[in-house]
């Protein structure tokens, strides 16, 4: 995460001319070189980065402390209009100790739809190479090999061959809609969740950028949001702490939320049909215990309320014009407001 920020901070405005070194970075970062090397191959694997030109080795100039030209690259274009960056990644095969770096193997672009230039030599390299690999035999060990790519921008219709690039692979060859949220509907989803329980939020599009995306790559769910912020939420209740829980304070919990460990799997489902379920939630979305005397049913349109859209919703309506009380219909309905209320409701 802060590889991305410090990349971004040398990045221009629309994403691309980035070629800090990767000393810079490591300075910058206060991480190990090795650190900054494997994160920039990880980004360019899930294709945020895109690498536009390679490092050129060479002598330092006067004055310099290190020679050459540093790698440039540039953020992708999709990815700074909004579009997901693929979370599924295969995994690369591990290298054991002391072997030596292979050549690299072609790609075989032609089923991503990308334009391959043929190659007519006869060898199957170009003098560059040829000088590379001349200078390779005389000794110089490579720590990691440079790729020289050419950036081809897909055509559309690669785009179109390859199918939805928001769906996930498992979902693609399910033909199923994917359960995986984009940035801006997780985004819409924290602010609903927060406007439920009467906070306003607002996300900063710089700096809750990041986590958003991060939840992305993840593949986090609604499901799985609505629990990490539960648990935000209860944390906020612990530590007497009135803020709403802001992106980056809900990112701390979307590991435990996504292994299943969040507490909303200590409360049926139908937790607002029973008394003490309905306590247990409250304290679980991290709302005020109930009052001695506090009935119910107001008690219930409060937790309905710290839970967002659901089942609940519906039935704490129903319930309110169930018991013929005009005054405890218009609290329901001013608690929800229109953010909780049904499309319909004033249909």
């Amino acid at each position: 995460m802060l590889l991305a920020l410090a990349l971004a901070d040398h990045a221009d405005d629309d994403g691309t001319h980035i070629f800090p070194s990767v000393a810079t970075m490591a300075k910058k970062t206060r991480q190990s070189r090795r650190a900054v090397q494997y994160q920039l191959e990880k980004m360019q694997e899930c294709g945020w980065l895109i690498l536009v030109k390679a490092a050129r080795g060479g002598r330092p100039e006067k004055g310099a402390t290190m020679g050459g030209k540093p790698a440039e690259y540039r953020i992708s274009a999709e990815w700074i209009k909004g579009a997901e960056i693929a979370p599924n990644l295969p995994a690369k095969p591990e290298r054991k100790k002391g072997e030596k770096s292979a050549p690299n193997k072609s790609v075989d672009n032609l089923e991503k739809g990308a334009e391959v230039a043929p190659n007519n030599s006869g060898n199957g390299c170009n003098p560059r190479q040829k000088r590379v690999q001349s200078g390779a035999e005389k000794g110089a060990k490579l720590l990691h090999p440079t790729h020289q790519l050419t950036v081809i921008e897909p055509s559309a219709a690669a785009t179109h061959a390859s199918g939805n690039v928001e769906k996930p692979p498992a979902a693609a060859a399910d033909g199923q809609k994917p359960t995986v949220k984009t940035e801006s509907e997780l985004a819409d989803q924290l602010v609903e969740l927060e406007r439920g329980r009467g906070k306003q939020l607002t996300v900063d599009p710089t700096k809750d950028r990041i986590h958003l995306l991060t939840w992305v790559g993840k593949g986090v769910t609604a499901d799985q949001l609505r629990a990490a912020h539960a648990l935000a939420v209860a944390a906020r209740g612990r530590d007497t702490d009135a803020r709403p829980t802001y992106a980056g304070f809900v990112t701390q919990f979307i590991a435990e939320a996504q292994g299943g460990s969040a507490p909303a799997a200590g409360v049926p489902d139908e937790w607002y049909e029973n008394g003490s379920d309905i306590e247990a939630k409250g304290k679980e979305l991290g709302i005020r215990p109930r009052k001695p005397d506090e009935p119910l049913p107001l008690y219930r349109v409060l937790v309905a309320r710290a839970a967002g859209k659901g089942p609940w919703i519906d039935y704490v309506l129903r319930d309110a014009q169930r018991s013929g009380s005009e005054q405890y219909f218009k609290f329901v309905v001013d608690t929800f407001g229109e953010a909780l209320l049904p499309a319909d409701f004033y249909a």
